[in-house]
């Protein structure tokens, strides 16, 4: 593949490739199956090839993107709904739900031991990574997708405050986690978080990555492209050029595994974006579209003491956080800073904007610039994320006011 002059990937070589090769001219950019101009032909898509695909819709509805989004699964047979989490990465299930599996057996132990923290809730789980077969569901409950994939089996839970995410791993210092209740269900299909407290959440642990069968037949590589969509329509399991259509993409960068680790080629860094906030100068950093928490969170190097005040954080009563006061403005481009593929913009306290999160939690200064964004992104954006290619492609979706967001650069 070959990105022309005018932004336009065009096809050489084979159709069917185990991995897209971009050449890039604007660097970080690609668009996806645009046409060059009314009057020229449509350039074909890249995953033309690609049509093994399957939706697996949301079973709460979600489609303002309010809650948590939640699917229909089931694991070993026993069904479950789960929320779907773009911000962390890993399936986690009570153990004592799992058929076949004794957390107390002799057999349990073979199984590697795992723990999951999630940073904005402060909640630690920890268990066992155990292989099962999970199932994705349709509205009438028949599977339309499945994935071997080792999952979190839960035996201890907890708000864990005390968590260090460089060293604590499977312990909460200073405090013994009580027993996992049974309720424990959630699904994590991001990329990138291992060093957010994450440190096993990596793609063989992603149900959305290890799929091997779409609508009840094996998957091909040669007809099924590693990735998914999330849209209101719900998940979109397996790329194609149709449920690619219209997006534009910024390239990932490879994750470098750790020292004696096999280098896992689904495993991207996240995607990069300009954040800016009132007038000050637009800095680059990660990004984290994040479907499990409402809120946003800054990390800015930049000081942002004369735009904070304190309040309690949304997601812990027991915590006094530095928030962006009303009024202020934040702008998120997506892509390299010279040339954004798309942008949204929200004035802080303004309900009224859909994209507006309910709190934007602002540390500074920090060592490097970060933004979650919260689950409200997903209001103006569909989003996707191509697992061989390393793409994060983004699609205005239109319910938004023009002038909170869009496909480009950010007006000035």
């Amino acid at each position: 593949m070959a990105l022309a002059a005018s932004g336009v990937l065009h096809q050489s070589g084979p159709t069917i490739m185990t991995r897209f090769r971009w050449t890039l001219l604007v660097a970080g950019c690609v668009s996806i199956a645009t046409p060059l101009a009314a009057q020229a032909p449509a350039t074909p898509s890249p995953y033309a090839a690609f049509t093994q695909t399957a939706t697996v819709p949301f079973v709460n509805g979600a489609r303002n993107f309010a809650f948590d989004l939640s699917v229909a699964v089931t694991v070993n047979g026993h069904r479950l709904t789960v929320p779907v989490d773009t911000g962390s990465t890993g399936m986690a299930v009570s153990a004592s739900v799992i058929p076949g599996y004794d957390p107390n057996s002799e057999a349990a132990k073979q199984f590697p031991v795992g723990w999951e923290f999630l940073s904005s809730s402060k909640r630690l789980w920890v268990g066992r990574w155990v292989p099962v077969t999970v199932q994705f569901l349709d509205t009438a409950g028949a599977p339309v997708a499945e994935a071997k994939v080792p999952v979190l089996a839960v035996s201890q839970a907890g708000i864990c405050t005390s968590y260090v995410e460089a060293s604590s791993g499977p312990n909460c210092p200073g405090q013994t986690l009580p027993p996992a209740p049974s309720t424990i269900g959630y699904m994590g299909v991001g990329f990138g978080r291992e060093q957010d407290g994450q440190s096993q959440g990596t793609p063989n642990h992603n149900a959305l990555l290890n799929i091997t069968q779409v609508g009840g037949q094996p998957v091909d590589a040669a007809r099924f492209r590693l990735g998914y969509v999330v849209s209101s329509a719900g998940i979109g399991i397996g790329l194609t050029a149709a449920n690619t259509a219209g997006f534009r993409g910024v390239q990932l960068q490879l994750r470098v595994a750790p020292p004696n680790t096999v280098q896992d080629k689904r495993d991207w860094q996240q995607a990069p974006v300009c954040i800016g906030i009132n007038t000050l100068p637009c800095q680059m950093g990660a990004f984290l579209g994040d479907s499990g928490v409402a809120s946003m969170y800054i990390d800015s190097t930049q000081s942002l003491a004369n735009y904070t005040e304190q309040q309690k954080d949304a997601n812990n009563q027991n915590l006094s956080v530095p928030v962006l006061k009303p009024g202020n403005s934040v702008t998120i481009q997506f892509g390299p800073q010279a040339a954004p593929v798309a942008w949204y913009r929200f004035t802080v306290g303004q309900q009224d904007q859909p994209m507006a999160p309910p709190q934007v939690i602002a540390l500074s200064p920090r060592s490097a610039n970060f933004v979650n964004s919260g689950r409200h992104v997903f209001r103006g954006f569909e989003v996707m994320f191509d697992a061989i290619g390393g793409v994060y492609g983004l699609k205005w979706t239109g319910q938004v006011p023009a002038a909170q967001g869009g496909m480009g650069a950010a007006p000035r």
